[in-house]
């Protein structure tokens, strides 16, 4: 934090609320992962655009990737299924009232 003092910005970043092959994460560790980024930035952080607002259904995802011959992609693409502040029914995750809060200004 010492090194500048000039404005940052976040882009495409996100953290996955359940663990995915050897990478850990929970909903705890989402929530943790936002407070971490604004935390550290504090006033410096101008903009910040999270990766994915809603997780996608990667069985949906994985029948259209195998009928179109891309199947050996689905893994990694398994990677970001749970990235996203809501599931993919819609249902919000622990860690989208807190990204409310800090677009709030709260």
């Amino acid at each position: 934090m010492g090194r500048t003092t000039k404005p940052l910005a976040v882009a495409e970043g996100g953290y996955t609320s359940q663990a995915v092959g050897p990478f850990v994460g929970s909903p705890e560790d989402q929530v943790g992962y936002l407070r971490a980024i604004h935390d550290q930035l504090g006033p410096r952080l101008r903009f910040w655009i999270y990766l994915l607002l809603s997780d996608f259904n990667l069985e949906s995802y994985a029948r259209m990737m195998r009928a179109q011959g891309q199947g050996q992609d689905v893994e990694s693409l398994g990677m970001f299924a749970a990235v996203g502040l809501t599931r993919f029914d819609g249902t919000p995750k622990p860690a989208l009232e807190l990204w409310d809060s800090y677009r709030a200004g709260e």
